[in-house]
């Protein structure tokens, strides 16, 4: 099913919850932590063509051999059901609290209410600090806030914070937003993906930047780099005058004018890297904000850094001819199966009520085909932020805003294709 795009305006904060965006301003200068300069973004901030990353189509760029196949990886970011046709039904073990807000800064500037969420999992096996254990990304959103760790010996937890560790560290951020007036800057929503053709971790992570005037939108997606996790140690991939360089950035196109964030980000065996977008547009009527529903679609790269759009992008979105919800989308996970990808995101109503977990299959990320009305056996309380999957045997776990959940995985499939 090929879709189009139509367009459904309302006035709303930003649908990441946290700040209703006034007119451009100004920013003062202050100090910025761990960078020297605010996080203004750089004129690389930008799209690229296929052809300008060495990809001929899309369908070229996700072809997988028997032999990729055999080298998915759970550092990658996919969830590997390779093994498998369909998403199998699936038994609830656990569904529990992993995350608390416990350190000062996790409380939020802004309104001191804010929550730990956005979780990345990965296992440190690479690098030049491999430890074996279970590295579980998180953050806030809000103002001077960054991004925290957890860790923990295996996947089951208990995930111990930074801090806890290492008491010596003055909290858990291992990434620092810049240090600006209220309402102005924040990093959130990590995702770490280990990089075999750098031999360095890269983490995504989204930031705050009102350069609508500039035509850069509001909130964009850069890059940090390690060369080992245990070193606690992350530099932002920026230009020579150490502004971000927004990997990720906003389009001229509508659908993600505003924001490019919330991305679930993963690195196919055969190089590839897919981001499972997730748009938001809108525009200024004087001093308002009119911000649009959220839409979703696809971007690949070759090295992590250079990315180009999925032609027809949105490819999911309130109008595609699925009879959707009218309100916030938001991707989730990429899995893959034997002969296709399985793409599940959340849809909820008119606001942002009642998110409901949806699922399709496709080849090429352009078209999708979807499976089911929704997945009845995930009723998980979706939040902003993509979940975080991992595959250890027959057992499935999601990490989504500051739970995990625990699921084995049962014989046939959860749902039969429309």
């Amino acid at each position: 099913m090929r879709v189009r795009v139509i367009l459904v305006s309302f006035c709303a904060v930003f649908a990441c919850g946290a700040t209703l965006v006034s007119h451009p301003m100004a920013w003062a200068r202050g100090s910025t932590g761990y960078q020297q300069v605010p996080a203004e973004t750089s004129p690389k901030s930008r799209w690229y063509d296929l052809s300008q990353i060495g990809v001929r189509s899309v369908s070229d760029a996700l072809l997988l051999t028997k032999r990729d196949l055999a080298r998915l990886r759970d550092d990658a970011g996919i969830l590997d059901l390779s093994d498998r046709s369909c998403l199998p039904p699936l038994q609830l073990l656990w569904d529990r609290k992993v995350l608390e807000n416990s350190e000062e800064w996790e409380k939020g500037i802004e309104t001191g209410k804010a929550v730990v969420g956005y979780p990345s999992i990965v296992r440190n096996v690479h690098g030049v600090t491999p430890d074996g254990q279970y590295y579980l990304f998180y953050a806030i959103h809000d103002a001077y806030s960054g991004i925290g760790v957890a860790i923990s010996p295996t996947i089951d937890g208990t995930f111990r914070k930074l801090h806890e560790i290492q008491p010596w560290r003055p909290d858990s951020r291992v990434l620092r937003a810049p240090e600006r007036p209220r309402d102005q800057s924040h990093f959130s929503s990590p995702v770490v993906l280990w990089n075999p053709r750098e031999n360095r971790w890269f983490m995504y992570f989204h930031f705050y930047a009102n350069e609508w005037d500039l035509g850069m939108g509001h909130q964009r997606t850069a890059l940090a780099i390690s060369d080992g996790l245990a070193r606690h140690s992350w530099t932002p991939w920026t230009d020579r005058k150490k502004r971000l360089i927004g990997v990720l950035p906003t389009t001229r196109a509508r659908w993600m004018n505003s924001q490019s964030t919330y991305h679930s980000i993963q690195r196919l065996p055969n190089g590839t890297w897919l981001a499972f977008l997730r748009g938001t547009g809108g525009q200024y009527n004087g001093s308002e904000w009119v911000q649009d529903p959220s839409k979703l679609g696809f971007a690949i790269s070759r090295d992590g850094r250079r990315w180009a759009e999925v032609p027809d992008n949105p490819v999911i979105y309130q109008d595609d001819g699925r009879h959707g919800r009218r309100g916030v989308y938001r991707p989730q996970f990429v899995a893959r199966l034997s002969d296709r990808f399985l793409v599940v995101w959340s849809e909820s109503n008119y606001y942002d009520g009642d998110s409901r977990l949806m699922q399709a299959t496709t080849r090429d990320f352009q078209s999708i085909e979807p499976v089911a009305a929704e997945l009845p056996e995930l009723k998980l309380n979706m939040a902003d932020g993509a979940m975080s999957p991992w595959r250890e045997g027959n057992t499935l776990y999601f990490f989504y805003g500051a739970r995990q959940s625990a699921w084995r995985m049962l014989d046939g499939c959860s749902t039969q294709r429309k």
